[in-house]
């Protein structure tokens, strides 16, 4: 496992997906796969939501899937044409060819070991695995092949996704959730984000840091918490998950965890400070994009034509982006044109 990606194989080819235990299912992202990965067929066609709640079409095909020591025949795995997003400038953000979902080991109530500590993902025999050092957290949920896990945010209960799809944040409210953060340390900003599915998704946020947060008898007491308009449900994510070891026993739908690391909300809590004083653009899809602004004029999502009378084209995108990164707090003195 590499942070949320593993490599497995189809049909024995080596891929890279990405593990989304937001995904109940596990997807290809681009229909140009079936030939190199040898699936045939026409596919059962299907309709079903993204993350960036839309609705969409793809197949379902029959295949073979390899897992470490987990071997899987005729499995069945979904494939759609996903938006492009392609970030130019940097590699490896959104390189992968798809989504490893929770359907693999929960259709099979088979145990789960994720072990962030030494870098993988694997079926467990628990009667052969000591839990020593493990916390059972208590009263979590299992519904549609997802996790919930209870907890409280100052005082007052919250259901939380059990989410590694949400790759850059620790812990997520819904903007409707109402609690008393007076005297809480707080940015507010406004950003976007990536999905899993490749959407690119602007936002307004709040950000909290070291609220009176408890996770299932667990006292988080060092968290970073943001509350986004965009969001349909509370969200616990991948800046936390990966402080621990889990193990998730699907068949008797119960969840432990081991820390190994602390989170020290500091640093990322200060970066926004910074950020908020910047206007930050990048190239995505051969387009130079803006995706957090200081500036009502440049809004995120808005897309910059020319900068200093010179036209953005796909052989100077990169350095145009590098001229506005390194003049992120000075970007209103440049000659900024954005596309109508």
């Amino acid at each position: 496992m590499e942070n949320e990606y593993i490599f497995t194989k189809i049909n024995g080819k080596t891929i890279k997906l990405k593990f989304d235990t937001g995904a109940t299912i596990s997807t290809l992202k681009d229909k140009g796969l079936l030939d190199s990965l040898k699936i045939s067929g026409k596919g059962r066609e299907t309709s079903f939501q993204t993350a960036a709640k839309k609705r969409s079409k793809g197949h379902y095909y029959r295949t073979n899937l390899d897992l470490n020591s987990m071997s899987l025949k005729n499995y069945e795995i979904l494939v759609y044409k996903s938006p492009k997003l392609k970030l130019d400038c940097f590699s490896g953000l959104t390189d992968y060819d798809g989504l490893l979902g929770l359907d693999v080991f929960g259709d099979r109530k088979l145990s789960l070991e994720l072990n962030y500590e030494n870098g993988y993902i694997a079926p467990v025999d628990l009667s052969k695995k000591p839990l020593q050092g493990f916390n059972e957290l208590k009263d979590v949920s299992f519904e549609n092949g997802q996790i919930f896990i209870p907890g409280k945010m100052q005082g007052k209960k919250v259901q939380l996704h059990f989410d590694t799809g949400a790759s850059s944040s620790f812990l997520m409210l819904t903007k409707n959730f109402n609690i008393d953060t007076t005297g809480v340390d707080s940015q507010q900003y406004k950003s976007s984000f990536i999905t899993s599915g490749n959407s690119f998704v602007p936002s307004n946020t709040k950000l909290f840091k070291n609220l009176d947060f408890k996770l299932s008898g667990l006292d988080i007491s060092k968290n970073l918490v943001s509350q986004s308009e965009k969001l349909n449900h509370h969200v616990l994510g991948l800046e936390f998950i990966k402080n621990y070891n889990w193990i998730i026993d699907f068949k008797n739908e119960k969840m432990y965890a081991k820390k190994f690391s602390e989170f020290d909300p500091n640093d990322f809590f200060e970066k926004i400070g910074e950020l908020k004083k910047s206007t930050i653009a990048v190239a995505i899809n051969n387009q130079l994009t803006v995706i957090y602004s200081k500036s009502e004029k440049f809004y995120s999502g808005a897309v910059i034509q020319s900068v200093e009378g010179e036209k953005v084209t796909a052989d100077n995108i990169c350095a145009m982006q590098k001229l506005l990164l390194d003049n992120k707090e000075n970007f209103g003195k440049l000659a900024i044109e954005l596309k109508e």
